[in-house]
C-alpha cells in the first residue's frame, strides 16, 4: 500500500522510531517525519495505515496477526523513517469456545459476553457475523445515499 502526501514541509528525520506495536482491530495514533511524501506497507494484509491532514500524524489500524515494514519516503525517495510494525492479539476480558478442534466463537464479556468476530474461528462463524456487519453497514449507509441526514 502506498499513500501519496502532499502540502507537508521536506525535513529530514534523524531517528527511526521503536517497533509499532498494534492490537487486532483496533487503531493506534503514530507520529510521523516532516518531509514524509509516501508511506509504504510491506503487507497491506497485517496493518493499514491512514494519514491525518496535519501531516504529522496517522492512524495505523491491526488487520491481522503477525509483523511487516512501514517506511517512509521523503520527495527525493530517501528513507526518513523504518519501522517495525508489529500486531497481537487484543488483551482483554474474553471467552474462547472450542468445539473438538475448531474454535467456533470468542465472547467479548466485559460486560455482558457477546459474539464477536475474531481471526482464527470457524468458517461458518465467521462467515455468519461478516455478513451481519455488513447488512448493518448497508444500513447505515442507506439514509446518506438518499441525500437523508445519516444515523
Amino acid at each position: 500500500m502506498v499513500a501519496w502526501l502532499q502540502g507537508c514541509g521536506f525535513a529530514r528525520a534523524t531517528e527511526a522510531p521503536q517497533a509499532v506495536i498494534v492490537e487486532l482491530d483496533r487503531a493506534a495514533l503514530i507520529s510521523l517525519p516532516q518531509g514524509r511524501h509516501q508511506i509504504i506497507l510491506g503487507n497491506p494484509l497485517i496493518a493499514r495505515v491512514t494519514e491525518l491532514k496535519d501531516c504529522s500524524q496517522a492512524v495505523l489500524t491491526g488487520l491481522a496477526f503477525g509483523e511487516t515494514r512501514m517506511t517512509v519516503l521523503d520527495a527525493t525517495g530517501t528513507v526518513v523513517m523504518e519501522s517495525l510494525v508489529r500486531v497481537k492479539e487484543a488483551a482483554d476480558n474474553g471467552i474462547t469456545v472450542y468445539r473438538g478442534l475448531e474454535r467456533s466463537s470468542y465472547f467479548d464479556c466485559p460486560r455482558q459476553c457477546q459474539p464477536r468476530l475474531q481471526l482464527g474461528d470457524n468458517l461458518k462463524s465467521f462467515a455468519d457475523m461478516s455478513s451481519q456487519i455488513r447488512t448493518l453497514e448497508g444500513q447505515a449507509e442507506a439514509p446518506r445515499m438518499e441525500g437523508g441526514a445519516g444515523l
